[in-house]
């Protein structure tokens, strides 16, 4: 009795598998396709693809029928496929199908895959190699261009070193860092300063499809004009000399020199003293004495009971100690005013205001101090910091060792002007509205007058509209007093009040509007304000 049996061979060409089946009676022969597949790996044709619908037309055949004989073509060779995808026009990625018993990848495919896509340039030669080589590839990266690099800006670099810069600084937050003003630093006539480093054009590219790719070229800013105190180089344009001893202070794409005044001493032999430029005091300045300076003023000794105004930084190093005469009751108070930063040693029965930062070393002693930004007492090498008696005021942030002291001294923190803030903006908009009303009666006499053609009528035209045009200029400045008192408004949401050891019983605090008194000594900790109420935090 014959047995069914089927047969697997290649075709002659050798591109495909044919299954030869022959079935007799009686047929016991059952197949499926896990069946197909091993006979067809032990028979070492495993690297055909399989034409599924010939297959299941093959099992269907030999499952059913009692008897019969044909071929079917069951597998074929198939080629490896190279596809690429195009991200860009800086990159594009391969992926490889390997081949199935028929070609496998080379580089000639690769490379006709990459010219029907147009791809000319950036080809990464190691990672097609690599893959020709496996034979598989999943969105390998095989092609990437180079961006252009832009041109850089042109940048102004000072020779000198330490050399101070002077722009508002109105920190929108409390992360302003604490730093030691330094000595003034004094340049000699004659004196290279400052170079400007040219912009450049930067560097071309190109990207796959071989399009060039243009830099964006740098801004080649020039030196500012009228730069006080320096001159150009004749021999290069670029580089910027002093033309008078001063002090160097860096403005917007430039520097200049502001003139510097050294005194060994401020007191009767010198009487006060008022300078364009900066002032620097060797010794001390004496009680009752008056020092104004347009630049910055250093004093490297103390400053008694004296006023000190200042349009840059304040630095002392030394004390400031105001007299506090206790048998007739009367106070002298030391006042330093800057429109710059204020640094000093300590201070007791003084007063110190600071269009940006406060920095006291050590105590802060019955002293009333006010700052735009940011008040630091002490340091954190120093155990010392105190803050005992008077009123502190700032913007953003005031830090201190402890506030107050063991004999309940009366001591006052306001952090964040919210109140000063509200009633600002309330009276700015009150003053917008009553102008506005003006502005309103104005146009319609200037509209009446128009059609008054007497004499009379066009002299009242005319101071008519001059007062408009000093009603529009006093609107237009009310405007920008509410938007710097708005801005102040979203500083206050940030005010910190940071005590790193201790605050004492009798000291008042006011952070963002938030009201506490302390009735009792407590220990480190930082206040804010979230969600409308004042918040403890122990970091």
């Amino acid at each position: 009795m014959s047995i069914s049996e089927i047969k697997f061979k290649k075709n002659n060409d050798k591109t495909a598998i044919i299954a030869c089946y022959s079935l007799h009676k009686p047929n016991i022969l059952v197949i499926d396709k896990d069946w197909v597949t091993a006979r067809l790996e032990s028979s070492g044709f495993t690297n055909f693809q399989l034409i599924t619908e010939n297959l299941n037309q093959l099992v269907g055949i030999v499952n059913n029928a009692e008897y019969g004989s044909g071929k079917i073509q069951i597998a074929e060779c198939c080629d490896a496929e190279v596809t690429i995808d195009i991200k860009d026009n800086m990159s594009a990625s391969m992926t490889i199908i390997p081949a199935k018993g028929g070609h496998p990848v080379d580089l000639p495919m690769v490379k006709k895959a990459l010219a029907d896509q147009g791809i000319r340039h950036g080809f990464l030669l190691d990672a097609i190699r690599i893959a020709i080589v496996t034979g598989e590839a999943n969105e390998l990266v095989i092609v990437e261009a180079k961006p252009a690099i832009d041109g850089k800006d042109a940048e102004f670099k000072c020779v000198v070193p330490e050399i101070k810069v002077r722009t508002p600084r109105i920190a929108e937050n409390g992360n302003v860092n604490y730093r030691d003003l330094g000595d003034i630093t004094v340049v000699e006539r004659g004196e290279r300063i400052m170079y400007r480093v040219p912009a450049t054009q930067g560097s071309p590219s190109t990207d796959i499809f071989g399009k060039i790719i243009e830099p964006i070229p740098g801004v080649d800013t020039p030196f500012a004009e009228n730069l006080k105190g320096i001159i150009v180089d004749k021999k290069d344009p670029n580089l910027l000399i002093a033309s008078e001893t001063g002090q160097p202070i860096i403005v917007e794409n430039g520097i200049t020199i502001e003139n510097t005044m050294s005194l060994k001493k401020v007191d009767l032999s010198t009487g006060n003293i008022t300078f364009e430029g900066s002032i620097i005091v060797i010794g001390d300045v004496a009680s009752g004495m008056s020092v104004q300076a347009r630049g910055d003023i250093t004093v490297k000794g103390m400053v008694e009971n004296a006023d000190l105004d200042a349009g840059g930084d304040i630095l002392i190093r030394g004390a400031v100690i105001g007299r506090d005469d206790k048998q007739s009751g009367s106070t002298n108070i030391a006042t330093l005013k800057a429109k710059g930063s204020i640094t000093a040693k300590f201070t007791e029965n003084a007063c110190l205001k600071s269009n940006n930062n406060v920095y006291v070393q050590d105590w802060v002693i019955r002293s009333d101090i006010n700052a735009v930004n940011e008040i630091i007492v002490g340091s954190n090498s120093s155990s010392k910091g105190q803050i005992i008696g008077g009123k502190i005021k700032s913007g953003i942030l005031v830090k201190a060792m402890s506030f107050g002291s063991s004999a309940g001294v009366k001591t006052e923190i306001e952090v964040g002007n919210e109140l000063d803030v509200k009633n600002g903006l309330d009276s700015v908009n009150t003053q917008i509205f009553k102008q506005e009303q003006i502005l309103k009666e104005i146009h319609k006499k200037i509209a009446s007058l128009k059609n008054n053609p007497t004499e009379h009528a066009k002299r009242l035209l005319e101071e008519t509209q001059h007062a408009h045009v000093a009603v529009d200029k006093s609107i237009a400045a009310l405007h920008l007093k509410r938007d710097e008192l708005k801005f102040e408004k979203k500083r206050t949401v940030n005010a910190k009040l940071i005590i790193e050891k201790s605050i004492f019983s009798g000291v008042n605090v006011c952070v963002a509007g938030k009201v506490k008194e302390f009735k009792e000594d407590t220990g480190r900790r930082t206040l804010t304000v979230k969600d409308n109420e004042l918040v403890h935090t122990f970091d």
